[in-house]
Order: structure tokens, then C-alpha cells, then sequence
């Protein structure tokens, strides 16, 4: 099995090689049936305003605070002296829609790794200091943004509405890689991390992860930010 390097702790390297969607936590819904669901906490809320995000001509201070709250945690985990794609699972609407969770990988992909200097030292500069930095360091960027490489080729009906749960094939049917991506070597050979927002049975990041591989990524690690309170157990939880 090939080695992860995405994450900076080994040990989230290792888990993340066993196959399971990783994640931060249990997604509560905001009701159960027609009752307000009493264990919707903050966490869950961070979720909703990341995937509400991406109906917002112009982002709500609460969708900044969501977006930034999910970012944050990415900074504690990821390795950003190591290479790979960022990919992310698109909507359940055809075509490349956009999302809260696409807007976090692409914001992942521009964190700079300066090139001569140490990197364990250095490891994260804040987009302020991007310009200034660039003065002194030789800027590079090691991952790459993939939010364009998978896309639905015809809509599906969301979960949440109804949607057929647990068919990877039925997912699979609905998703497909865009040919000229993969040609910019993108994919073919290198790790990929496939961000989602929630899973529920983990089909679609399952069937994305699929079709990465056919594609000749040589890892994929399928990552939801919250997994649902019914799914949990199936993931593993990062705790950060």
C-alpha cells in the first residue's frame, strides 16, 4: 500500500491509509423528524454555514467564521511541505457548482511553502504576509488545487431530500473526471485528499475516491468535515 504524506503527524498518515473517511466530529441535524434536535451543537452549525456558503453572492460574516473555523483545523493536520491534490466532491447539481467546501481546498492550495527555508520552522504564514514573505523566500506551491476535477454529469437528487443513500454505483453513474485535467498530471501519480462536507454513508467520497484511482492517483483519502450521528463509528475522527 503506498505510503500518505498529507498529514504532518504520522499517525493521522497511517490512519488514513486503513481506508476510512477521516473527519472532525459528528454532524447533529438541526431536527429530528418534526423536533428540534437537542444535540445540534456549534460544530454542526459550522457545517451548515459552510455548505449554505455557496449561495451567498457575498459572504455573511457567519460564513467567514465557518469557512475560517474549518480552515484553522486543515492548518493543524496538513503537511504543506509535502505534494498533493486537493479534489473535492461536487453537488449534487450537474456540472462544477460552487461550494463552501470547494472554496476551502482552493484556499488550502495557495498557502505558499518557501523554498529555502526550514520548514518545520516556518511551516504556515498567514495570507497577509504572503507579499512580504515572497520579498525574502523563493515562493512555491506544492499542493495543487483538483476543484475542477470531478463534476456531475447529470443532478441527483440531494440526501437530505430524499436521495438514494449507500449506492456507490448509482454515484458513480452521476460523476465523471474532466479528460483534459487529468492530462495536466494532476491526478496520475500523485496523493490525493478528497474533502467532502458530510458523510452519510460515505458513497459519494467512496465513489470519488474510485474513480481518482482509475484515473491513476496513487492514494486518495477521503475526507468529510462532519460525519452524520448515524454514520458515526464508520469514520475516524480527528480530534482537533
Amino acid at each position: 500500500m503506498s505510503k500518505c504524506t498529507i498529514f504532518v503527524d504520522d499517525y493521522y498518515n497511517r490512519m488514513a491509509t486503513f481506508g476510512d473517511i477521516l473527519n472532525f466530529g459528528t454532524y447533529q441535524t438541526p431536527r429530528r423528524g418534526y423536533n428540534p434536535n437537542p444535540y445540534f451543537d456549534d460544530f454542526s452549525q459550522h457545517i451548515l454555514n459552510v455548505k449554505k456558503s455557496s449561495k451567498e453572492t457575498d459572504l455573511s460574516e457567519r460564513s467567514k467564521i465557518s469557512l475560517s473555523f474549518f480552515l484553522y483545523k486543515f492548518e493543524l493536520i496538513l503537511d504543506f511541505c509535502s505534494e498533493y491534490t486537493i479534489c473535492v466532491m461536487p453537488s449534487s447539481e450537474a456540472g462544477l457548482q460552487d461550494s463552501g467546501i470547494r472554496q476551502i481546498a482552493s484556499m488550502l492550495a495557495e498557502y505558499p511553502y518557501y523554498a529555502n527555508c526550514d520548514c518545520e520552522e516556518s511551516l504556515l504564514f498567514t495570507f497577509a504576509d504572503v507579499f512580504v514573505e515572497s520579498l525574502e523566500y523563493e515562493v512555491d506551491y506544492l499542493i495543487r488545487d483538483g476543484t475542477d476535477v470531478l463534476h456531475r454529469t447529470k443532478t441527483v437528487t440531494p440526501k437530505h431530500l430524499g436521495g438514494r443513500r449507500g449506492d456507490i454505483n448509482y454515484e458513480m453513474e452521476s460523476l465523471d473526471i474532466i479528460e483534459d485535467i487529468i492530462d495536466e498530471d494532476l491526478i496520475r501519480g500523485k496523493q490525493v485528499l478528497l474533502l467532502d462536507d458530510i458523510a452519510t454513508s460515505g458513497a459519494s467520497l467512496k465513489a470519488g475516491k474510485e474513480l481518482l484511482l482509475e484515473a491513476g492517483a496513487r492514494i486518495v483519502i477521503p475526507f468529510a468535515l462532519g460525519e452524520t450521528w448515524s454514520y458515526r463509528m464508520k469514520g475516524r475522527q480527528i480530534d482537533v
